[in-house]
């Protein structure tokens, strides 16, 4: 599954919602600007999900493209299991513009 982040140099995941079965890899194409992908929850979409020793479950960090070579980074996510993950750009703004994906997510 490949999920492009920054397509058509819009503030989007492209697609932001996909299904995935157990051992399956979700990759993050970063094809603009300066965005992260980070995983985050449901009940509080932008907020970075940490694990128990306070360090992010899932997170690139924030990529800057070179528009000249948009195909250089790539960050792979494995599916350990069909539960729901959620996450989003921690970039200002970006989160509360619509910003955020799902991995089993639903319809």
């Amino acid at each position: 599954h490949t999920i492009t982040v920054g397509a058509d140099n819009m503030k989007k995941f492209e697609p932001n919602n996909i299904t995935a079965a157990v051992n399956d890899i979700v990759r993050f194409h970063f094809v603009s600007k300066n965005h992260t992908s980070t995983q985050s929850s449901l009940n509080d979409p932008c907020t970075t999900l940490e694990g128990p020793d306070g360090t992010p479950l899932f997170d690139t960090g924030f990529q800057v493209i070179n528009p000249s070579n948009p195909n250089q980074v790539t960050f792979d996510f494995m599916v350990n299991d069909t539960n729901p993950k959620w996450g989003y750009c921690q970039q200002v703004g970006h989160c509360g513009s619509g910003m955020v994906w799902a991995i089993n997510g639903g319809e």
